[in-house]
């Protein structure tokens, strides 16, 4: 903290006003986009050289072994995965780029290796990591380097041959080895210690083989021997010369290493891409605040003395204000922007274009204007008519929430349907260095549960519930039928809670107004952040030695602030039921926003350590001693439903202590006893009961009111005794 605190009062006082005496203050504000994405690429390499040196002081090379999880060893490996985390990974997520930054922490990766949005390297254990060509490691996937089980940390290899691919939240366990070609399906999981077989199809939790890989996926465009502007208008390629193709895959590495210079061309094509539509859209609200400034008549020597001591006068105050107020306003530019330039931009074709191509870089930056938006809208009457003006064809009276890598203008939904959170909507796939796009269309009322996954091509019937973690599957799943599990099956009977349509769908317009009114408080959290960046000012303009001392003010005011929110909004939760328009799920929804965008950045490198736990406990959650929360613990929603026995280890599972199925929000209490052990991707239900040291492997799925049994272990979704 002291070192990232001291960079940041070089930038605010040493170099922010050696640039406006240099070009100006209008023109500095207007460059401030440039100048941010420069930056970026400096704080990148910088991360990236302390989490070398980090890891090489205390680490060295990562062994296969199984440590204590509150051992020295065990500390110092947090260390470099805190320092890992500061990397940019966001940034560097689909460029060649990534594969660099691995091999520089001791991974060894082959060639063409595409890294989607979302999957964890930051997690250790990179020497034992062995990576061929031409794999795809998709949206969210996650690979078991380094995991917590038992109250032990354990560290063991993973092997992904050449030509493989993991699915959207496809998993592998530690010490397994995934054989050339192998495809392992979204949401499935190869258990730890597994060998698969060449071109096997993996699927199901845990999962095993269903067939063979499909020959037109897996055999087929080979990077290398491809122009990078192909553009196939076929959904599907079909393979004319299996045998050329795997010989292709057998070229050594050497090969195809000419190449690699020409990824990273791409890479920095993509990313001055991406910097340039942002940095646009940012400068839409920095040229109104531009002509603000030249109105109030503001010249630099004037912003100079505000920047040293934003309090120093009542002038300087009312500056503070005023520029805290701004910053609600630019959000909203901002995000009418991004909606224009999805209208604006060339939309993206359906069927399959090379990885390295133009039409790639339109994939990735159009997906990243919704991702972009959806952290402010999602779930809002705002999201719905974002994604219209974006070019989604949404029906009426349809909810959704948080919506992964999403195309909008090959996206239908029907009316009255219901998304609830991260929801995998129709994303390109990644396979072998192409990229295919078909458009995705789901009918009228369908309810459709957190972290399920629409294929691109899928067209879902009417009436139709997917639970938690499945897989769609439209021709499979006729209307009005519920689906659920990996694999899913049909449901033969479901609990349906009936209540008032006026609390459900089509509210009086009292609650619409009242629900309106918390969604549009969403836009005054900026003013909160930014109000909290201009304490910091006035503390660290004092010197360096105070800027520690301003950036942990500013946190623990950050995180008082969403702690006094829930409290004062919903108070002791406790179990039980709320109709989906009522008041008190729009104060619900606007504690859990707050808590996302105000204090979740604060939260995130307290993870691993026991701070956290104190926090969490002070939301609402019972947290016994030397409990290990590992991962992503920075937001907990329902705190007060999860209880967690001593000595517990929670290696980054997922909580469903509600769920807005008949758009009734449902809630009760999840606990886990001692010594229990919940692997990472987890969920666990609403009702949920983990006995004294049983454990649940990675991807399960606890069901509701479900009750292990002390001592055993489980695995699947739906878990069962393995």
């Amino acid at each position: 903290m002291v070192i990232v605190s001291a960079f940041a009062w070089a930038i605010v006082f040493l170099f922010v006003p050696f640039g406006i005496e240099l070009v100006g203050l209008a023109p500095f504000v207007l460059l401030s986009p440039l100048v941010a994405a420069l930056g970026a690429f400096v704080l990148t390499a910088l991360a990236i050289g302390a989490t070398v040196a980090a890891k090489r002081l205390l680490i060295g090379r990562y062994t296969a072994r199984s440590v204590p999880a509150w051992s020295i060893a065990s500390f110092r490996h947090w260390i470099v995965v805190a320092c890992a985390r500061t990397i940019p990974w966001d940034l560097l997520r689909g460029t060649e780029f990534c594969a660099d930054v691995l091999r520089l922490l001791g991974a060894r990766v082959g060639e063409r290796l595409h890294v989607h949005r979302g999957v964890d390297l930051a997690s250790g254990g990179w020497d034992l990591l062995d990576i061929g060509d031409d794999v795809t490691l998709g949206q969210d996937s996650s690979l078991g380097l380094v995991h917590f089980e038992a109250g032990r940390l354990v560290i063991g290899s993973v092997t992904i041959e050449d030509g493989c691919t993991l699915g959207v939240r496809a998993g592998v366990g530690e010490n397994t080895r995934l054989a050339r070609g192998t495809d392992v399906a979204p949401l499935a999981f190869v258990a730890a210690g597994r060998t698969t077989s060449p071109h096997s199809r993996e699927d199901g939790v845990p999962a095993e083989p269903v067939g063979r890989a499909d020959a037109s996926d897996t055999d087929t465009f080979h990077a290398g021997t491809r122009s990078t502007n192909t553009y196939h208008a076929d959904s599907r390629i079909p393979n004319t010369n299996h045998a050329d193709s795997r010989h292709a895959h057998d070229a050594p590495r050497n090969a195809s290493r000419a190449d690699r210079w020409h990824a990273r061309a791409h890479g920095l094509s993509r990313i001055a891409s991406m910097s340039l539509v942002h940095g646009t859209i940012a400068c839409g609200s920095l040229s109104l605040f531009v002509v603000l400034l030249a109105g109030w008549h503001v010249d630099a020597s004037q912003a100079l003395d505000w920047l040293a001591d934003p309090f120093g006068s009542t002038t300087s105050a009312l500056a503070s204000a005023a520029l805290a107020s701004f910053s609600a306003l630019a959000l909203v530019i901002t995000l009418l922007l991004q909606a224009l330039a999805l209208r604006a931009l060339p939309k993206s074709r359906v069927g399959s274009c090379d990885r390295l191509s133009r039409q790639a870089i339109l994939i990735w930056i159009r997906t990243s204007l919704v991702d972009r938006a959806g952290r402010w809208l999602s779930g809002s009457l705002y999201w719905r008519w974002w994604l219209r003006l974006a070019g989604m064809r949404l029906g009426r009276n349809t909810e959704v929430s948080t919506i992964l890598d999403v195309l909008p203008e090959h996206v239908r939904i029907g009316d009255e349907s219901f998304f609830a959170d991260g929801i995998y909507l129709g994303g390109p796939v990644v396979h072998q260095g192409t990229i295919r796009v078909e458009p995705c269309e789901v009918g009228r009322r369908v309810f459709l549960g957190n972290h399920v996954v629409v294929p691109p091509g899928t067209r879902l019937g009417d009436d139709v519930l997917v639970g938690v973690s499945t897989v769609v599957d439209g021709t499979t799943m006729p209307g009005g039928t519920s689906w659920f599990g990996h694999p899913a099956f049909e449901l033969p009977k479901r609990e349906v809670v009936s209540m008032d349509r006026s609390l459900t769908h089509t509210p009086p317009l009292a609650l619409w107004l009242h629900r309106l009114l918390w969604e549009t408080l969403r836009f005054a959290i900026p003013i909160c952040v930014t109000g909290g960046a201009i304490a910091w000012l006035a503390i660290a303009g004092r010197g360096v030695t105070h800027a520690a001392i301003a950036t942990l003010v500013v946190a623990c005011a950050f995180l008082m602030i969403v702690w006094a929110c829930k409290w004062t909004l919903l108070g002791r939760v406790r179990p039980g039921r709320h109709a989906f328009w009522s008041t008190w799920c729009a104060r619900w929804d606007f504690v859990y926003m707050a808590w996302n965008r105000i204090a979740s950045s604060v939260l995130t490198p307290l993870g691993g350590t026991l701070l956290l736990a104190i926090y969490l406990r002070l939301m609402g959650a019972r947290i016994g001693k030397r409990v290990i929360l590992g991962g992503a613990f920075a937001q907990l929603v329902d705190p007060d439903m999860l209880t967690f026995g001593d000595e517990a280890t929670l290696d980054r599972p997922l909580f469903q202590a509600h769920s807005f199925e008949d758009r009734v929000l449902k809630i009760d209490r999840i606990t886990i006893e001692p010594r229990a052990t919940v692997e990472r991707g987890t969920v666990l239900f609403y009702g949920a009961q983990l006995g004294a040291e049983c454990a649940v492997d990675p991807h399960g799925v606890v069901m509701k009111n479900e009750h292990l049994r002390p001592g055993r272990r489980y695995a699947g979704a739906p878990t069962r005794e393995a």
